[in-house]
């Protein structure tokens, strides 16, 4: 990031209420002559406009807003309390399913995270995101089609997906999709049986198998790495982090998901997340000694990238382009931009090509014609335009964070 950017007033006030909300902080103050259409927009894009709300009505008192923005946002976060109750009630019915016909299986993401919230129902759910063994994948896959749910054609390194009547759901056959390297193989290891670990969590009348604390942690922080190499954080994913950290016990933090953290060599990148949310977020610093070395710039660094890639959906496409540009440096080697080019290409190649993963000899042939693909794509209208200097810019900005983190590093 350049030296002086700085976080917008509308930006800090979505994070002073995210602090009130994920603390019940009433002493929260919010910056004066706010533009509270900019801060909805903010928190539309985040997913996270419920809690902003929640933020809102906590600090009322001393930050008046508009009726008008207060009861718009109420009416936002009734549709999504009613969208999560039909999606757990979904959830419900697939974990049962899964489970009367003996395969265990493990919620991921989503609801896992969202029981450490203070009002659970506030936390915007997305995809069901379940866990099975790769063992019995095949069988839970049958068994979902069997009951109406349609296998989508195009399949992810390491989950399926399927829908049924608007509800979305992913089966995974691995937590997420781990580097091609040694580490990566290592922590593919660790979290191998993942679903023999689970222990179990509450919502309202729901209860549901999630991850333990230990393979909870590797798998936030392996989804926002994957994130950060791709389109990058945003402000529900970081929120998710913040109120789980900050719902471990001492002893467990300190005994068991740390030495966990460092062994991933994830510790750096742990580390600044926390940091931030201790600095941003109202986190107790009391409570995370251990991420207090980070500097400031560094924190305040992956903040404004975090507030960036929020953009992502209102057009900002360069900065998901030049993200995924360098998105190959998530190995923890240093490489040259125009290699890093390169990566992404062949990793775009082999997604979309099977001729590609089946013959390598043909991706260079693919260099060329995925450029020039969107090029022609882009003179039709049917994707949008990109400046070639933005995409540039983010590139360099984000490579520099990504050395920052220093991931799989030791």
């Amino acid at each position: 990031m350049k030296t002086g950017e700085q976080i917008n007033p509308s930006e800090q006030a979505v994070l002073r209420l995210l602090n009130a909300a994920l603390h019940k902080d009433i002493e929260t103050s919010v910056p004066d002559n706010i533009d509270w259409r900019e801060v909805g927009a903010i928190g539309r894009k985040h997913a996270i406009l419920p809690l902003v709300l929640q933020g809102a009505v906590i600090v009322r008192d001393t930050c008046p807003i508009p009726d008008e923005t207060l009861q718009e946002w109420k009416r936002f976060a009734v549709t999504v309390v009613m969208h999560n109750e039909r999606s757990m009630q979904a959830q419900e019915n697939i974990v049962s399913m899964l489970k009367t016909a003996g395969i265990p299986s493990v919620v991921l993401k989503g609801a896992s995270v969202a029981a450490s919230y203070p009002n659970p129902e506030l936390r915007i759910l997305g995809d069901i995101d379940l866990l099975v063994s790769e063992e019995r994948s095949a069988e839970a896959l049958d068994l979902l089609v069997a009951n109406g749910y349609n296998r989508h054609e195009f399949n992810h390194p390491f989950h399926i997906g399927l829908d049924k009547a608007g509800i979305y759901l992913e089966l995974h056959y691995a937590v997420t999709q781990f580097p091609d390297s040694a580490i990566g193989q290592e922590v593919k290891l660790l979290l191998n049986n993942a679903v023999d670990r689970a222990t179990t969590a509450r919502i309202g009348r729901y209860s549901f198998p999630v991850l333990s604390e230990v393979d909870q942690a590797l798998s936030l922080l392996l989804h926002m790495e994957r994130h950060l190499v791709n389109i990058g954080i945003g402000l529900r994913q970081l929120c998710d982090w913040c109120v789980f950290i900050g719902s471990l016990r001492a002893d467990a933090l300190k005994e068991r998901v740390l030495p966990a953290i460092a062994e991933c060599r994830l510790m750096q990148f742990a580390k600044t997340l926390t940091n931030v949310c201790v600095r941003y977020l109202g986190l107790d610093e009391m409570e995370q000694q251990w991420c207090l070395d980070i500097e400031e710039e560094t924190a305040r660094d992956l903040m404004l990238d975090i507030l960036a890639s929020g953009n992502i959906v209102s057009g900002e496409v360069e900065h998901n382009t030049g993200s995924r540009i360098v998105s190959g440096e998530q190995d923890g080697k240093k490489v040259a931009l125009g290699i890093s080019v390169l990566r992404s290409l062949t990793v775009s190649a082999k997604q979309q090509f099977r001729i590609c993963r089946a013959v390598p000899l043909v991706i260079p042939f693919f260099w060329l014609y995925l450029p020039v693909r969107y090029y022609v794509r882009m003179k039709k209208g049917i994707r949008p335009k990109q400046d070639v200097r933005k995409i540039a810019k983010h590139a360099m900005r984000r490579k520099n964070l990504y050395q920052k983190m220093r991931l799989f590093k030791v």
